[in-house]
């Protein structure tokens, strides 16, 4: 589903949606796999699994300004106060 003009606000929910199930599955099954491996490196001898990057998290939560901005485009195509 492309995102376009006759886009509803249900199908961007979807595609949302369906965009954090793929980036959640991914994530467990990198957590399984590196845990799978690292537990048993016998068996898995082959396996080089890379150096983990620690990622600098700010005392203070923020969002990007592109995501706030699409949000409040969103918002205002779909809210009827808007149009």
């Amino acid at each position: 589903m492309a995102i376009g003009v006759f886009c509803s606000l249900d199908d961007y929910v979807q595609m949302l949606e369906k965009e954090i199930n793929i980036d959640y599955c991914w994530s467990m099954n990198r957590i399984i796999f590196d845990k799978t491996v690292s537990e048993d490196p016998v068996t898995f001898a082959f396996v080089t699994l890379p150096e983990k990057e620690v990622m600098q998290v700010p005392e203070k939560g923020s969002a990007g300004l592109n995501l706030v901005i699409n949000i409040l485009i969103i918002i205002q195509y779909f809210d009827p106060q808007y149009q």
